[in-house]
């Protein structure tokens, strides 16, 4: 393991109990607090407090689970975020705890004063048409666009949620995309995929959920948004149509697939938030049959962070599909994130799959 001075991360074995943390801040008035924010703690913005120990040194000492978790350094609020030494906003540092030990050494150069600047990272590549805001019935409006490809032919269709961060950095939360259109402009034309991103509100986390306002918006995904955009780029009745998302994304592109399987042919389910707080949606599941007529569903997920708590519900969903007749995968990967460039990297192999298993 490498111990990289000058603001990179260097995690090494410790030989007391605990995790760690010495951070310099070049410039910083000694009177600030340091603090760490992390995947372990519900990432609270003033969770693990550093104090300052002379010079530009803060240092201070937690607790937190074995495994990979991320975090960030802040004075205290999102509004003060730790930065790169371009100014841009930091990316989560991971931090690998073994037999409950690890040593955090780091620089932090410096600290946002609202919220931290994105570092865009990639383009908007070939053509995106904008659809307008869409109103669903009873639920807020949102922006919906399409990925248009270079092709006679359109041949499948693809539905995503949370839009912003399908295509545009400039449009993303973090200033990454899920780059579908670089994905789906190596494939172009031999495969002609019409990819339409419908973009998240405030209200997501319902939107995306279990309860009426999810099933009302993936009921309006079937019964107007599909006919629309089938009827405005002329495409034949008789084409695939792939719902999908990531987060609570996935789990609502899952809902989709059972609630409409006269419509959408399969679902890819990144990162799904099937259990989470109270909610089990495999619990939900039993109480009811597999849609005899559902295509295939993929779901995967990392191991860092988050991607770790949402394991039991991605485990208890495998265990529910393995009582049934669906054509499923459930694939892991070692080391991923909750984060879109992660999405964005293993779409291409999820819809593959999907296209292979209709």
């Amino acid at each position: 393991m490498r111990l990289i001075a000058f603001g990179l991360l260097a995690l090494v074995a410790c030989s007391q109990q605990g995790v760690e943390f010495e951070v310099v801040a070049p410039g910083l008035d000694p009177s600030e607090r340091i603090y760490v924010a992390g995947s372990w703690t519900g990432w609270r913005p003033d969770a693990v407090l550093l104090k300052h120990d002379g010079d530009e040194r803060w240092i201070g000492r937690t607790r937190a689970p074995d495994g990979t978790h991320e975090f960030k350094f802040t004075l205290g609020s999102w509004e003060r975020e730790g930065l790169k030494s371009n100014g841009f906003q930091r990316d989560n540092a991971l931090l690998e705890v073994v037999n409950g030990r690890a040593v955090v050494r780091d620089t932090v150069w410096g600290w946002s004063n609202g919220p931290a600047p994105k570092e865009r990272q990639g383009q908007v590549t070939g053509q995106v048409d904008t659809l307008g805001t869409w109103t669903p019935p009873g639920l807020l409006p949102r922006l919906v666009t399409a990925w248009v490809p270079p092709s006679d032919t359109l041949h499948e269709l693809v539905i995503l949620h949370d839009g912003r961060n399908v295509f545009d950095p400039e449009s993303a939360n973090f200033g990454v995309d899920w780059g579908v259109d670089d994905t789906l402009m190596k494939w172009a034309p031999r495969v002609g995929v019409l990819a339409v991103a419908v973009d998240c509100t405030d209200d997501r986390s319902t939107d995306y959920g279990p309860g009426p306002e999810g099933k009302a918006y993936v009921a309006w995904l079937a019964d107007v948004v599909v006919p629309e955009v089938m009827a405005k780029y002329g495409l034949a009745p008789e084409i695939p149509i792939t719902v999908a998302g990531a987060s609570m994304g996935g789990l609502i592109s899952a809902i989709a697939l059972v609630e409409h399987p006269d419509v959408f042919d399969g679902a890819i389910c990144m990162s799904p938030a099937f259990g989470y707080r109270d909610f089990n949606y495999a619990e939900e599941l039993r109480g009811r049959e597999w849609p005899v007529n559902a295509g295939p569903i993929w779901i995967d997920n990392g191991t860092v962070g988050l991607e770790a708590q949402l394991q039991p519900g991605v485990d208890d969903m495998e265990g529910y599909l393995r009582t049934t007749r669906a054509s499923f995968i459930v694939q892991p990967y070692p080391g991923g994130r909750h984060f879109e460039r992660d999405w964005g990297e293993r779409f291409g192999t999820a819809l593959h799959w999907i296209q292979q298993n209709r």
